[in-house]
């Protein structure tokens, strides 16, 4: 919905000169995103910044929770400075919390009614008839449509079996959504540091 101003990912391709205007990688040498200021520095400069069609494939080693945690928040602290206000609204994508939200809300709602109004008996029923199936499909489009976004980006179908991992993951990431507004250290390689406003780091 708007023109691209920053770049992402392992691998990046630009021309000397352009990065020689913004300082060089040595401007760029205490940024946690460095990728991203990359970008966004040079389309400050008025370069255009385009997606490759290739894809490039990164593998990590395995890591423990705590290391998936800690990257995860490292990531979403880092996002969170880098964009703000999209990454504040991001919070309204998670299919997986509004639907649940909604089905707790309609259960809670139900049983106030029901304990206080007794005449409104059939209207409570509508409201337990339609919040649950209306919950279920949202989260099964959400499963779906991730399962077969993954698809599409590998060419296999083995995932599929791992289809309660799509919800789970949502609610983990509302958890990091919260985090990385708690707080601006992030860990790196074993070393903490204390994120800035302007996405550079501080011991």
């Amino acid at each position: 919905f708007r023109k691209l101003d920053f770049a992402l990912g392992a691998v990046m391709a630009l021309r000397r000169q352009p990065l020689a205007n913004i300082g060089g990688f040595r401007a760029l040498v205490n940024c946690l995103a460095d990728d991203y200021q990359l970008g966004h520095r040079l389309a400050r400069q008025g370069q255009r910044i385009e997606l490759c069609p290739v894809v490039v494939e990164c593998w990590s080693a395995p890591m423990s929770w705590r290391a998936v945690w800690q990257h995860q928040l490292r990531w979403a602290r880092t996002i969170r400075v880098c964009q703000p206000v999209p990454y504040f609204f991001s919070l309204l994508n998670n299919v997986t919390f509004w639907s649940l939200l909604w089905l707790v809300t309609s259960l809670a709602a139900t049983s106030f009614a029901e304990y206080s109004f007794a005449v409104g008996e059939i209207i409570v029923s509508v409201e337990i008839f339609w919040g649950l199936p209306c919950a279920a499909l949202c989260l099964l489009v959400r499963m779906l449509a991730a399962l077969d976004l993954q698809s599409r980006l590998t060419g296999a179908r083995a995932h599929w079996k791992y289809w309660w991992l799509v919800p789970v993951k949502d609610l983990l990431q509302v958890a990091l959504w919260a985090g990385a507004f708690l707080g601006n250290r992030v860990e790196w390689r074993g070393e903490r540091y204390r994120l800035r406003r302007d996405g550079t780091l501080n011991r």
